[in-house]
């Protein structure tokens, strides 16, 4: 006994199941933290590099020693 097509389920990928759009979700929120961490990876390194071209009288105007970029890039100045 056959069915007619229109009696057979449809199992292409006109229909959205639920789990598609879970894994959509998904994907697009991995997409998003992994743009916002890279972005904030590149904005790090550029302003350590910039604070690093700075001579010494430069960072001692801003009050921020030499040794004290890293924690002024990644804390703030306190």
């Amino acid at each position: 006994m056959q069915m007619s097509p229109s009696a057979m389920p449809s199992r292409g990928f006109s229909q959205t199941s639920p789990h598609t759009l879970g894994i959509s979700a998904l994907v697009g929120a991995i997409g998003s933290k992994l743009h916002t961490a890279f972005t904030g990876y590149v904005e790090r390194r550029e302003a350590l590099a910039e604070l690093y071209s700075y001579d010494d009288l430069m960072l001692n105007d801003i009050g921020i020693p030499r040794c004290g970029i890293v924690y002024a890039v990644d804390h703030g100045r306190d």
